[in-house]
């Protein structure tokens, strides 16, 4: 008789990031006003318990700051308690590292680039280099392809893993 959905405003994250959900719950077809003692939310093992709660007429929203956890995917739960009844979503949210570094030729000139992070064939990120050759960004660790665009030829890297990034690309 429950039915209880959320969308996230990002899906990823550093710690300290505020998290924003819009939430919407139903009994038997009927809107619910949902309040915040309702609500239970979880990343990975990590239990949030300071969430500020609002809404405007139908529109519910919890706000809640990432808590402290290691770069990767996690799955972000919310529990609905309601009359006895339980409803959960979950969601895939990812906590980013920071990725930067320089692009220069000999003289120490930057170098226009273009850099592809792509997964299964489609592109997850892309940085590009500005005059001095530096770049800068986040990314969710894991495994990419690399399509390194420069003003004359191309490289592709295939397989890198990317787990900390620290000027690797020189």
């Amino acid at each position: 008789p429950l039915e209880f959905s959320f969308t996230l405003d990002k899906t990823e994250v550093k710690q300290g990031d505020k998290i924003t959900l819009t939430l919407s719950a139903f009994e038997k077809g009927e809107q619910i006003l949902i309040q915040k003692d309702y609500l239970r939310i979880r990343i990975g093992s990590a239990q949030i318990d300071e969430i500020n709660f609002y809404s405007s007429g139908d529109v519910f929203k919890a706000e809640f700051l990432a808590p402290d956890l290691a770069p990767g995917e996690y799955e972000l739960e919310v529990t609905l308690n309601y009359k006895n009844y339980l409803a959960s979503q979950r969601k895939t949210i990812a906590y980013v590292i920071q990725a930067s570094g320089k692009i220069t030729s000999l003289e120490n000139q930057g170098i226009s680039t273009e850099i592809k992070f792509l997964k299964d064939g489609q592109e997850r990120k892309r940085f590009l280099t500005d005059s001095s050759g530096s770049y800068s960004g986040f990314i969710v660790p894991g495994s990419y392809d690399l399509q390194i665009n420069f003003p004359q030829s191309s490289l592709y890297l295939f397989n890198v893993s990317v787990n900390s990034f620290d000027d690797p690309i020189k």
